[in-house]
């Protein structure tokens, strides 16, 4: 999964971002391919496209009642939040 918008600067103005998740089914035979291209209206940051990049992602891995998935992520934020301690807070002041 993943996303891409413009980056963030000091006023967070709405913007449109593009999202993506490809699915690799290897529970079939031969392995089912899904991509899915989508796009979000007024996201305010690269964090908040890409956690709705996220969260599509475990919409579509429940719809397929695909079980024992392996999410790739290229924001380090998103890691750093997602395997954190605290989930309460997403990472303001960061």
């Amino acid at each position: 999964m993943d996303a891409s918008t413009q980056p963030d600067l000091a006023v967070s103005l709405p913007r449109e971002a593009g999202i993506g998740v490809f699915i690799i089914n290897t529970q079939m035979s031969p392995p089912l391919s899904i991509f899915i291209k989508a796009v979000m209206q007024d996201s305010t940051s690269v964090l908040m496209a890409e956690s709705t990049a996220l969260s599509l992602a475990a919409v579509l891995l429940k719809t397929l009642e695909l079980q024992d998935a392996t999410l790739l992520f290229d924001n380090q934020q998103l890691v750093h939040f997602l395997n954190g301690a605290d989930l309460s807070n997403p990472l303001i002041g960061e």
